[in-house]
């Protein structure tokens, strides 16, 4: 009786030694997860942000396309 009592009690340590070393490699991949996911949310806002520059340029052309182009016809119409 006390060697199955011994062997159940050191079948349950061992089983709470895994069940700890798996909780600690979880809480690591956890935490390697949170800093992959704030590189990738970073690098998003970066792109957000370049693209939102790049469409202020674009209509910044744009109505600096339009100005020259006013400019344009009335310089023609003034030459007529």
């Amino acid at each position: 009786m006390r060697f199955i009592h011994l062997a159940l009690h050191v079948a349950l340590t061992g089983a709470l030694i895994f069940s700890v070393a798996n909780t600690i490699e979880a809480k690591r991949d956890k935490v390697e997860l949170a800093e992959q996911m704030h590189a990738v949310t970073s690098e998003r806002n970066n792109l957000i942000r370049e693209r939102d520059d790049l469409e202020s340029q674009v209509e910044k052309a744009k109505a600096d396309s339009s100005r020259l182009r006013d400019m344009v016809a009335f310089h023609m119409r003034a030459c007529r």
